[in-house]
């Protein structure tokens, strides 16, 4: 079994990670061989076109609210503008528009596990990582916290406050 498998040319990480899933995958008998390419062909034609077997990419959040999320998953033709996988479920497509014009919680949390329920059992995508961030501040800066979301290090600036 052979897999071309496509991710950013350039990006370090990213190359990283192919070489250790390549050794990896290569002693269970299964081949991958680097097809990386310029982020501006990966992003911009082979992604948007179904034209790769294996890819590695990210999607970051801007909030941890889930509604963030449905571009990935609503049907291709129905606003899943970065729905690569071709992944289309109707029941998902009402799940997720149920919970994003629901102001009611318990109503918007019921909707998205009914749809997480979905995508667990027909696995769309498979999350491989989640690239680590970094703080690098005084230690007499009190209160900076992480964030995995892309909202980055400023996210919670008025939580902040110097002890010196």
């Amino acid at each position: 079994m052979s897999f071309q498998f496509e991710s950013t040319a350039g990006n370090q990480l990213r190359e990283l990670a192919f070489e250790v899933m390549q050794q990896q995958l290569k002693a269970g008998g299964i081949e991958i061989t680097n097809n990386f390419k310029p982020s501006n062909i990966y992003f911009g034609q082979d992604l948007p076109n179904g034209n790769f077997e294996l890819g590695m990419y990210a999607w970051s959040a801007p909030s941890a609210d889930p509604s963030t999320g449905t571009a990935i998953y609503f049907c291709p033709n129905n606003g899943g503008g970065q729905n690569y996988t071709g992944f289309c479920s109707a029941k998902v497509d009402g799940l997720f528009k149920t919970g994003n014009t629901t102001l009611k919680p318990s109503a918007r949390t019921a909707a998205y596990n009914q749809a997480d329920e979905i995508l667990a059992a027909n696995i769309p995508t498979i999350p491989l990582y989640q690239k680590p961030t970094f703080l690098v501040y005084h230690n007499y800066v009190e209160g900076m916290t992480d964030n995995v979301l892309s909202a980055g290090p400023m996210w919670n600036a008025e939580n902040w406050w110097l002890n010196k």
